[in-house]
């Protein structure tokens, strides 16, 4: 006799899901860089607007000053590449990094899915797929941020490499190498998505020429990319003074995270999917691989978490501030949520009604993160103002404490980003004067009252412009 709930499974394809996240993606993609992480979007777009006018990659530029160089230590900027190729061809936008980042990361997860079915089945991976969709994963797609963009191209890599064992054609090693190295080097933690090639490249039925290739392949991509972070990037920080992350020794970065352990875990219990559920649905998946003794997973996920705690223990304490930091781990987390519904849940109908409650609740959480900042709404008419009293090469003070481009970016200017102590120093302005100073802008949220014994400018609810 026929099920009472006979719903076919076609009705439930992850493509669905998939295209309903694109279009959700696509909603609002004009934030301006007002919302969440503002600061690390406006850094990453400042990089990108840079290369139009310094087009060398070895030497990526942000907006504050240091050393007197603009110059900044960072992840190569392959994104920003991207980027500056749209600026140059159709004009500068700021939402082109959103849009980018989110086709990229849609290719990245139907590849996810493609992966996940090879490795294992068609339905576990639509749960999987569908897991990763509903998790913080797609909110940051939506950011201008290289996050899932390199996870993507990693994820894209692990599948030409898997073509490659299948097929043996040279192609599928070339492409999968290319994208491999491009992920790494766009952001490194996207390298944990390589453990999904772990069993099926030791398993003994592959031809051994085959996996020595890949094997040699996979080596020399990695050099590339190591020579760029353990080497390179540290020389720009050490030579122009400025740098993206501060990294910790490995075993005094886990002793940060231990300390802080019960917001490391929020991140991964709750951040992760926006409620607990799919994390403990994914230790049950876990549970249930031991029992079952299926390596596949066991050792993909051995793998791929030895690397993410070798990644957030480079991080040390900003791995419990920032909760990007969680998305590398997101791919993992998902198999392990698909793995368990998959075996918990035998009634197809039934698992699917719940992995759609969970992509639902999931979507609906995520739209809380793309909202715009009060605080931020007045900056993207900063532009106008400063174009008042500067001209393009002027250097412009903002009171947005250290390191901080979001108050540059969107001045259009470069320039420093300081506390308010600074602005009071009347004895440095002759310092920073003679390196192209022109302008204070004082945020008055950040400064209130602003008393300082220069000529004023302009003033509105939210800014004062000064002359030093």
């Amino acid at each position: 006799m026929r099920p009472i709930f006979a719903i076919p499974e076609k009705y439930f394809d992850y493509k669905i899901f998939l295209l309903i996240s694109l279009v959700i993606g696509l909603s609002h993609f004009d934030l301006n860089l007002v919302d969440d992480h503002a600061w690390r979007q406006s850094l990453t777009l400042s990089i990108s607007k840079n290369l139009l006018e310094y087009p060398n990659p070895l030497y990526p530029r942000t907006v504050f000053c240091c050393k007197g160089e603009y110059i900044i230590g960072s992840e190569f900027p392959f994104y920003n590449m991207v980027l500056a190729l749209l600026y140059k061809i159709f004009g500068f936008q700021h939402w082109y990094g959103r849009v980018v980042n989110l086709f990229v990361t849609t290719m990245g997860v139907y590849y996810f899915y493609r992966n996940i079915e090879r490795l294992f089945n068609s339905r576990l991976a639509s749960f999987a797929a569908i897991f990763l969709l509903s998790s913080i994963y797609m909110v940051f797609a939506r950011k201008s941020m290289p996050d899932t963009f390199s996870i993507s191209l990693v994820l894209m890599a692990v599948w030409y490499f898997l073509s490659y064992m299948d097929k043996g054609k040279t192609r599928f090693l070339i492409f999968a190498a290319l994208l491999l190295g491009l992920g790494g080097l766009s952001k490194f933690p996207a390298y944990c998505s390589l453990a999904f090639l772990v069993f099926p490249f030791f398993s003994e039925d592959r031809p051994k020429m085959v996996m020595l290739k890949i094997g040699v392949g996979v080596f020399l991509v990695s050099i590339i990319v190591s020579v760029w972070y353990l080497f390179w990037m540290p020389h720009l920080v050490e030579t122009y003074g400025n740098q993206l992350v501060w990294p910790t020794g490995v075993w005094e970065g886990l002793v940060q995270i231990f300390n802080d352990s019960e917001r490391g875990w929020f991140r991964l219990e709750v951040n992760a999917f926006s409620n607990r559920l799919p994390f403990f649905i994914g230790i049950m998946g876990l549970g249930i691989a031991a029992y079952k003794k299926d390596r596949q997973l066991l050792y993909t996920f051995l793998v791929f978490t030895l690397m993410y705690i070798a990644f957030i223990s480079k991080a040390g304490a900003v791995f419990t501030d920032h909760n990007y930091y969680v998305v590398p781990y997101l791919p993992m987390l998902s198999l392990l949520a698909g793995y368990g519904l998959y075996h918990c849940i035998p009634n197809r109908f039934l698992a699917y009604v719940l992995v759609t409650i969970f992509y639902y609740f999931g979507v609906k959480s995520n739209q809380e993160y793309l909202k715009p900042l009060d605080y931020m709404k007045d900056y993207p008419r900063l532009t106008e103002i400063v174009n008042r009293f500067t001209k393009k090469e002027d250097k412009v003070l903002i009171n947005l404490g250290q390191f901080n481009p979001v108050g540059l970016y969107f001045a259009d200017r470069f320039g420093w980003s300081e506390n308010n102590d600074v602005m009071e120093k009347t004895e440095w302005m002759p310092d920073f004067k003679k390196y192209g100073l022109k302008i204070i802008i004082v945020d008055k949220d950040k400064y209130p009252t602003p008393d300082l014994p220069y000529t004023k400018l302009y003033e509105d609810s939210k800014f004062v412009i000064f002359q030093p």
